[in-house]
């Protein structure tokens, strides 16, 4: 185990405690359902919705462009993340502390990425067809609390990950 690898702009973000939720659907035309949306319009805080194919605002959501800086920029100041169930999103919202209620997409990783999340108590996991405004407001006041479980990460991912990726290299070829 190496730990996350880290894209430059993520270390290079500091991260802040924000009023808002994020959202980030890596498949926004399957998972921001009727159901989902509704769930978010319940809520008392406003919501930065990434992933899906609509800009602007709409009651208490703000529906953002792609974005590599604003969407790191976002990530580091959100008050916790409700996202799809992916390694590298996973990862960098626990670098910046956020806690996270994720809907696993239908693959064996997703969901346990989302187990593990889960199970460590750093977030919680949940379904398209399932989810609520309550749950969305258990993963808010819950957040410090998952946010303190969440491990200090691992130093340098990258640096790890080259290191063992060379050394198994050079016994693959038997050259030292």
């Amino acid at each position: 185990v190496v730990g996350p690898v880290l894209r430059e702009l993520v270390a290079q973000t500091a991260p802040a405690d924000g009023d808002f939720l994020m959202v980030y659907f890596s498949n926004g035309h399957v998972h921001f359902t009727p159901r989902v949306e509704a769930a978010l319009k319940e809520l008392d805080c406003p919501v930065l919705v990434y992933g899906v194919r609509r800009e602007g605002r709409d009651r208490n959501l703000n529906f953002r462009p792609p974005s590599n800086t604003r969407f790191v920029e976002d990530l580091a100041r959100s008050r916790a993340v409700f996202a799809t169930a992916g390694n590298q999103l996973i990862s960098e919202a626990m670098f910046f502390r956020k806690p996270l209620l994720l809907l696993p997409e239908d693959s064996l990783e997703q969901r346990l990425n989302a187990a593990a999340i889960e199970k460590m108590d750093v977030g919680m996991r949940t379904h398209r067809n399932t989810v609520t405004a309550d749950q969305l407001r258990r993963l808010l006041a819950a957040r410090d609390r998952l946010a303190a479980n969440i491990p200090d990460p691992p130093a340098d991912g990258q640096a790890r990950a080259v290191a063992a990726i060379e050394e198994y290299a050079r016994e693959l070829t038997g050259k030292d």
